[in-house]
C-alpha cells in the first residue's frame, strides 16, 4: 500500500526495510481503505516514520523525536479516525 502514496521504488523499498516497515505498511493500507489523499497519507507516514526512527537512535536525534512527535501530534488531533488507527496499529505491533 506504500505504493499506493509513494512513487519512488526506491523511496518505497526504504521505508519497507527501515525499522518497523511492516507497521508503515499497515499504516498505509488502512490510510487508502478510509480513502486519505496522497498528500494527507505522506504526511502522516512520515511523521510514523520519524517518530520510529527516534526511538531506534536514543539522544542523539532528540530533535528530531521532537519533530516527529509534533507531526504526529498534529495528524491525530486533526483526525479522529486518524487516531484510532494509530492506536490499533500500536497495539498490534506490541503483540508481535
Amino acid at each position: 500500500m506504500l505504493a499506493d502514496f509513494f512513487e519512488s521504488f526506491l523511496r518505497i523499498q526504504e521505508l519497507r526495510d527501515g525499522p518497523d516497515g511492516r507497521l508503515l505498511e499497515g499504516f498505509a493500507q488502512e490510510f487508502c481503505q478510509v480513502g486519505y489523499t496522497e498528500i494527507t497519507a505522506r504526511m502522516h507516514i512520515r511523521a510514523a516514520e520519524h517518530l520510529i526512527q527516534s526511538q531506534q537512535c536514543g539522544w542523539a536525534t532528540v530533535k528530531k523525536c521532537i519533530t516527529g512527535v509534533r507531526m504526529l501530534l498534529r495528524f491525530l488531533i486533526s483526525d479522529a479516525s486518524a487516531l484510532l488507527v494509530w492506536n490499533a496499529l500500536t497495539l498490534h505491533r506490541h503483540r508481535h
